[in-house]
């Protein structure tokens, strides 16, 4: 019988396969779970104009392909930067 070292090739071995083994439940759980509401999509630009058209027909287009509901949401004033200082918050 051979003897396991500290540092041994099999040892390492089994020792990545019994983490891998306990993280990929968690990981499956939680890819499933996500996200788990409609996505908000922010246009710069009031309702109607070309932008927002665009916007919507694109996140359409994009909820089909990923399943998931997108919520498009106009904010207008100071040339954009209320729509990307929301965004980024």
């Amino acid at each position: 019988m051979k003897t396991l070292t500290p540092f041994s090739k099999q040892r390492r071995s089994t020792l990545a396969a019994t983490a891998l083994m306990a993280i990929l439940p968690q990981a499956k759980s939680q890819a499933s779970a996500y996200p788990n509401k409609p996505i908000k999509f922010y246009v710069p630009y009031s309702a109607g104009t070309a932008t927002d058209v665009i916007a919507r027909i694109f996140t359409q287009r994009l909820g089909e392909v990923l399943g998931q509901n997108f919520i498009v949401e106009n904010k207008t004033g100071a040339g954009g930067t209320v729509t990307f200082m929301t965004s980024a918050c």
